[in-house]
């Protein structure tokens, strides 16, 4: 599977004909471009962008914005409730669990950790500003999580019409000093056996 990123919480996971975009509403809020809304499944961390998406996507996408369990084309989808307006997400596909956090704004409770605690992907903010969460939380929840890969979002890329930390504070957080940047990540589930946590950087798409 292939990992793109859009900027801010907007991602892309790829595997053969299979198309899943997370919060492409997200980098579109901040003077980004976004995704395109072609896709099988679409993910929504703010079920406050529902109404929006059931305008935009057709109706041949499985539009999830809520907690529950899906499974969608052999790809399962386990919807995490955090409040009445957000959820993030564990999704499997070709075998690798991913954990979307979109744009979180607070650190989780044990029973959420406990739940995610088996990732072997973790999309996780660590901007600051806008109200997700700063990089020394980042990195305590990602130390609680431990997953095999991270792929850090929400924070300052050229275009971005709001405020966020640069992604160095983030780095001086986690003891990184030359991180992985990629325009995507491929990653197969063969790729995470044996492995110690990496850091992989994603260039906008």
């Amino acid at each position: 599977m292939y990992i793109y990123w859009y900027g801010q919480a907007g991602f892309k996971f790829q595997s053969g004909d299979v198309t899943i975009i997370i919060d492409p509403y997200s980098p579109r809020k901040v003077g980004l471009r976004g995704p395109n809304f072609k896709s099988d499944i679409a993910l929504l961390t703010d079920n406050h962008d529902a109404l929006l998406a059931k305008k935009d996507f057709n109706k041949e996408t499985f539009l999830i914005s809520a907690p529950g369990e899906y499974e969608i084309k052999n790809n399962f989808v386990y919807g995490i409730k955090l409040n009445e307006t957000q959820t993030i997400y564990l999704v499997e596909m070709d075998d690798v669990k991913i954990g979307v956090l979109g744009e979180l704004k607070n650190t989780l409770n044990e029973n959420i950790i406990e739940k995610l605690d088996d990732v072997d992907v973790l999309l996780v903010p660590v901007g600051n500003k806008k109200g997700v969460l700063a990089p020394e939380q980042a990195a305590k929840l990602i130390k609680d999580i431990e997953p095999k890969i991270l792929i850090p979002s929400c924070y300052k890329i050229p275009g971005l019409k709001t405020e966020a930390e640069s992604i160095d504070k983030f780095y001086r957080e986690m003891g990184l000093k030359n991180p992985e940047v990629l325009d995507k990540a491929r990653i197969t589930s063969r790729d995470l056996e044996g492995k110690e946590m990496m850091t992989i950087v994603l260039n906008p798409s």
